[in-house]
């Protein structure tokens, strides 16, 4: 072990402090010069993205190792003005990609170890789009995990224009069953964002639900109104919601053609 002192001026006091710095050997090719670990000897440069009219310098190291599309983009052949991404002059351009969405990646990237850090619901769907973009499949893994362990939860209606535009069928039947459950009928902007086929068929599914009385102990006033404090109710018999979302939106014959 080596010892060295080192020398710090505070407010004019001097003090030492023994730093002591352990010694381990060298492994060595069999030429004697140091090895390349195969895992962490990194050969890295840094890119310049161009996102909304925004400037990002960033490593390349991160994309390339999450998104088999990056690592195409870093190989692309340079153009006549020059390779793209080594000036701001000339950057990477990523159409169809919000800023905050990529900031929201590049805070995941860069920060995601620490303790205290913590994403919204909105900037992990934020990663979800962005992941889902650039075929970043861990990444949008953890992105829909983290969205559904969400609290409070992700309205369904939400749910539901993301699982459609993400391809993530195992959120539809629980957001349509939600929508079902819940005392209000869909507002007119809901039925825009889910479009004229999804809205009608809930139309269908709520009255179906409602053929059946909902729990008297839990409702013995105002039919579809949860008392105060209960945030994920479900009036009605959770066995028929599912069986009527999955009769309204998957039919028998829908899914004996889907199986063949």
């Amino acid at each position: 072990m080596n010892i060295s002192e080192v020398t710090l001026f505070d407010s004019g006091e001097t003090r030492s402090l023994a730093c002591s710095r352990l010694t381990s050997p060298v492994l060595s090719d069999p030429d004697g010069s140091p090895s390349h670990d195969p895992e962490y000897y990194i050969q890295d440069d840094m890119a310049i993205f161009l996102v909304e009219h925004r400037l990002f310098k960033v490593h390349r190291y991160f994309l390339e190792r999450e998104s088999e599309i990056f690592r195409w983009i870093f190989l692309c052949p340079p153009r006549p003005e020059g390779t793209e991404g080594r000036t701001d002059d000339n950057p990477i351009p990523l159409p169809g990609v919000m800023r905050y969405e990529f900031k929201a990646l590049l805070d995941y990237f860069y920060n995601g170890m620490h303790d205290d850090f913590c994403l919204s619901l909105a900037e992990w769907i934020f990663i979800l789009t962005i992941s889902s973009r650039y075929d970043m499949d861990k990444l949008r893994q953890r992105a829909i995990r983290q969205i559904i362990s969400h609290r409070p939860r992700i309205d369904p209606v939400e749910k539901i224009v993301l699982a459609e535009k993400h391809n993530i069928p195992d959120w539809l039947a629980p957001a349509y069953a939600s929508l079902c459950q819940r005392a209000n009928p869909l507002e007119e902007w809901e039925a825009e964002r889910l479009g004229m086929r999804v809205t009608v068929k809930l139309a269908r599914a709520r009255e179906a639900v409602r053929e059946f009385p909902p729990h008297e102990t839990w409702f013995p006033a105002n039919v579809g109104e949860p008392p105060s404090g209960i945030a994920d109710y479900e009036p009605y018999d959770t066995h028929h919601v599912n069986r009527t979302v999955n009769e309204v939106f998957w039919p028998t014959s829908e899914r004996r053609e889907s199986q063949t």
